[in-house]
Order: C-alpha cells, then sequence, then structure tokens
C-alpha cells in the first residue's frame, strides 16, 4: 500500500541532513544535502506516493526511529555534534555546529529584530546559573568532554536599565542608567532596539553623583552581574549604594571611574581583575566595610599611600595577591602595602597580606 504523506523535521542546532538510503514507489527526489527553509523545517514533497522505507542520517544528538506503518524513517547519529538553542525563539535564535573531537567550533546566537530584546549569554542549562560565554558568537574547542547542548538567553529588554548608543563607535551601546526598585541586575552584553544591534561595552561617565548609573536604585541593589562584553566602570556607577551589594567584574574590565563604588558603606570584598590598568580617584573613598581585597599587579605595584589606586586599601584587613606577582623579583610592591601588610601564607594560588596591628 503507498501513502501520501508529509514529513517534517524541525531542527535545532545543525542544518545539514542526508538521504543514506531510499526504497519506495513513485517518484520521489531526497536531495543528498536538504536546505533549510526559513522557518528550519526539513520538507520532503507530499504530493508523491512512498512506499517502503525511507532511511535518513542526521546530525543529531540522540538516535531515534518514527514508525508511520508502512514508511518508517530512521535517525542516525552522524558524528559528535554541539545543538544551540535559543531560550525564546520570539527575540532570538540560535545557530549550533557540529566538529570532530580536537576541533574549533563556534556556535552563534542573533536577534531576530522583530522584537526588542537582550542577550545575557550562554549556559549549557536553563537552570544553571553560570554563563560560560557572554559572547553572540561562541567559539571553543569541542573535546569528549565538552557539553553538546548550548542554551543561549534571551529576555525581554530589563524594565530597570537605559542605553545610549556609543557614538561614534556604531554598534556599541552604553549602560546609561538604571530605574528605582532594581535588587539583582544582570547587565545583558547585547541588546535590540528599534531592529538594530548593539553590543553593551561601557558605563556611562558622569560628572555629578546624582546622575551615576545605579544612583537611583543605590537603596535597594543586592548584586550585579557584568558581562565581558564591558569595559569601563564609569564615574559615580555604583556611588552610594548603601545597600548590601556583590558586584562581579569581568576579566575584560580595564578602567574604574572616578568615586565609581564611593561610599558603598556596605560592600565587604571585591577583586580586581589583571586587565585592570586605571582606577579613579576617590573610587572607594567611603567603603568602611571593604575588609577583604583581592589586587592585580597595577594595585599591588601602584599603593603608596591609602588614598591612590581609589582608596582600594584604606579600609582592607586582609589583601591577597596572586603568586605569581609576589614572586616576580622584577615587581616592586608599592610603600604602603609593604608598610602597613605582612605577607603571610600561600592559598589557592594568592599571597595573603593581613593589616599590621
Amino acid at each position: 500500500m503507498q501513502k501520501k504523506v508529509e514529513i517534517c523535521i524541525k531542527t535545532t542546532g545543525f542544518n545539514k541532513l542526508k538521504s543514506n538510503s531510499k526504497e519506495h514507489g513513485g517518484i520521489i527526489s531526497v536531495n543528498d544535502l536538504i536546505d533549510t527553509d526559513s522557518d528550519g523545517y526539513k520538507n520532503f514533497d507530499s504530493n508523491t506516493p512512498i512506499d517502503g522505507t525511507l532511511t535518513l542520517t542526521i546530525i543529531a544528538p540522540n538516535s531515534a526511529s518514527i514508525d508511520l506503518g508502512e514508511i518508517t524513517i530512521t535517525i542516525d547519529v552522524a558524528q559528535p555534534n554541539i545543538m544551540a538553542i535559543s531560550s525564546d525563539e520570539t527575540l532570538g535564535q540560535a545557530q549550533g555546529a557540529y566538529a570532530e573531537y580536537g576541533n574549533e567550533v563556534t556556535i552563534s546566537a542573533d536577534f531576530t529584530g522583530n522584537a526588542d530584546a537582550d542577550f545575557l549569554g550562554w549556559k549549557t542549562s536553563l537552570e544553571a546559573e553560570d554563563f560560560v560565554s557572554y559572547s553572540l558568537d561562541y567559539p571553543f574547542t569541542f573535546t569528549e568532554e565538552s557539553p553538546t547542548i548550548y542554551y543561549a538567553i534571551f529576555t525581554e529588554p530589563n524594565e530597570y536599565l537605559t542605553y545610549t548608543n556609543n557614538t561614534p563607535t556604531s554598534g556599541e551601546a552604553q549602560l546609561r542608567s538604571s530605574n528605582a526598585g532594581a535588587v539583582d541586575i544582570i547587565v545583558p552584553s547585547a541588546i535590540c532596539r528599534a531592529s538594530s544591534s548593539y553590543i553593551v561595552t561601557t558605563m556611562y561617565n558622569v560628572s555629578s553623583s546624582s546622575s551615576g548609573v545605579f544612583y537611583q536604585t543605590r537603596s535597594t541593589l543586592q548584586s550585579v552581574s557584568l558581562p565581558d562584553t564591558i569595559t569601563n566602570i564609569g564615574s559615580y556607577a555604583f556611588y552610594n549604594c548603601s545597600s548590601k551589594i556583590s558586584i562581579e567584574i569581568p576579566e575584560t574590565l580595564t578602567n574604574i571611574g572616578v568615586r565609581a563604588f564611593q561610599d558603598c558603606s556596605s560592600l565587604t570584598s571585591i577583586s580586581i581583575p589583571s586587565s585592570v590598568t586605571s582606577i579613579g580617584q576617590g573610587a572607594f573613598d567611603g567603603c568602611s566595610r571593604l575588609e577583604t581585597v583581592t589586587i592585580n599587579e597595577y594595585v599591588y605595584t601602584s599603593v603608596t599611600s591609602g588614598y591612590v589606586c581609589g582608596s582600594i586599601l584604606q579600609y582592607a584587613n586582609t589583601v591577597y595577591v596572586l603568586q605569581a606577582v609576589v614572586e616576580d623579583t622584577s615587581i616592586t610592591m608599592g610603600s604602603y602595602l609593604a608598610s602597613n601588610f605582612t605577607q603571610g601564607e600561600l592559598a589557592d594560588g594568592y599571597y595573603v597580606f593581613t593589616r599590621n596591628a
């Protein structure tokens, strides 16, 4: 008996469907490589009767079969592959890839352009707390230990955050301000507004404390996560954020602006990544509970007084310095650290300095 059917296979994260073998009656053509249509489907002609078994080989995470009575479709795993799934296909799309172990591979995400949206980054599961990458295009080496499924996290625009175009640099945006009431903020790495997309690269520099990015939410803000697209924390950005706050600073940051954290009276610890080469005047003035600080080579060599490097060590009782920095004889310790702290034991790759009694 011949059946007249239409077969549509929705694909996510891969884009090739191969015909392995075909036994059928009538006339049907199945190309060796069938292109995906605009909706992401592999379509077979429903106008031709098919009789027998149609076997397909597809790049897929798991083997599967579809039994249509006289017609059986078998899906086999062809090779290691990486699937990319959008958390919300109305806001953004994700494109996976396939590769053999040991190869470099890139998975990609992009906005649909049909709605304003934020891109937060890539996760290996929707429930995961941490992002594995913040870039729309995520390159990595595919190994036997690598996950085979990644999720591109798209959300509707955060109602608390506003931006401005980073002119004259096309395609970049600055985080401009936050609205009152924000508690936990994840700053997106990319945004889409009015069908145009921008990479969020910096936080706005202002000339007065009341214009700082998070000033309007200073009494409620508890945590801020910054993506690794951010290179600059603008002046007065966290000025007078008096609530207990946790801040994740990316390894890509190069500058902390003037008075960026001044009077963050509940800030108890901070880690300055190795990428930071500039800390503005008074950046940590008034941070009276900032007792634990992890510093990089720039701070290690620059602190000649309690007010240098934005007063970052003014209130510190414990300072962590990377082992490689301390043991490099070509690097000279700043006089303030040398005079006011005592070097202690090595712990997890860091030397611990404690303030003298």
